[in-house]
């Protein structure tokens, strides 16, 4: 979800400081009770409204990786991202998909001689 700026949290803020109540704020704003109370105590704690950091997941191929993959690209540039991923695997120990083996190479920038092997290894627009 993505996070509300600053100045939209100091004006639904300010609107509830003004005298509006939850309701016509929900309405003009779209946002719920819960949240106004949770920026509310923000601001109380910490005197400043700024969204929290994101914490995500470590990539299972990270950027310290990059090197390790780069090289094993270039000894096997004609292989599949299946194939990558098996050869991660054995060699690091730690088993990746068809898109996270993807992911990794488009961080690295090694992406031009990719080739794709089946339906399986296709890229969709699912979600």
């Amino acid at each position: 979800m993505k996070q509300c700026s600053v100045d939209l949290r100091e004006r639904r803020l300010g609107a509830i400081d003004a005298g509006l109540s939850q309701a016509p704020v929900f309405r003009r704003f779209g946002v719920g009770t819960s949240t106004n109370t949770r920026w509310q105590q923000q601001r109380q704690d910490t005197g400043r409204l700024s969204p929290k950091p994101q914490m995500g997941r470590r990539p299972a191929i990270g950027p310290v990786d990059g090197a390790k993959l780069r090289a094993q690209v270039a000894r096997r540039p004609d292989a599949t991202l299946a194939e990558y991923g098996v050869r991660w695997a054995s060699l690091h120990g730690i088993r990746v998909s068809v898109a996270t083996t993807s992911r990794a190479i488009h961080r690295t920038t090694l992406s031009a001689s990719i080739c794709w092997t089946n339906e399986h290894d296709l890229p969709t627009n699912d979600h």
